[in-house]
């Protein structure tokens, strides 16, 4: 059971980061390509955020069910630090979907994106993802850390 819960857990962390990354650059790369016509490139982009959200919610639902499981099964300190990575993890991009990324939303359809509070917003929503981010990047290290209570191989 604790090699199918490491599997889950491993798999989960690398799509949720893999995802936040790809999103990125593909954003970046939206607004670079559509440079001349940054609306076109909103209206895209808040499309892809949309849909982001509820792939990244999904996979840190299953991160932390699965890491929650393992220490239940096995409790280890590095099984508690890497829940706790995941959970944080999980209440920042819950913050931008739940808080954030709908009022960006308003506003890029009020044609309000250049407004102080859009880019204060914008602001805040750029630095947690990139603390979410950081946070899984030490999830994975965490993750990769051989130790006792990960299953060697047969």
């Amino acid at each position: 059971m604790p090699r199918l819960l490491v599997t889950i857990v491993t798999l989960a962390w690398a799509l949720w980061f893999g995802s936040l990354f790809t999103l990125f650059v593909v954003v970046s790369s939206l607004f670079k390509t559509f440079a001349a016509d940054p609306e076109t490139a909103g209206k895209a982009a808040s499309a892809i955020f949309q849909r982001f959200e509820y792939l990244q919610l999904g996979l840190a639902a299953a991160a932390l069910l699965g890491t929650f499981t393992w220490r239940i099964i096995a409790p280890r300190g590095r099984i508690t630090l890497l829940f706790a990575l995941f959970a944080l993890s999980a209440v920042a991009q819950c913050y931008v979907a739940i808080r954030v990324n709908p009022e960006l939303e308003r506003m890029r359809v009020d044609h309000l994106t250049h407004s102080a509070r859009f880019k204060r917003l914008h602001g805040v929503s750029m630095m947690t993802c990139a603390a979410e981010a950081a946070l899984l990047l030490l999830g994975g290290l965490a993750l990769s850390t051989r130790g006792e209570d990960q299953p060697t191989a047969d």
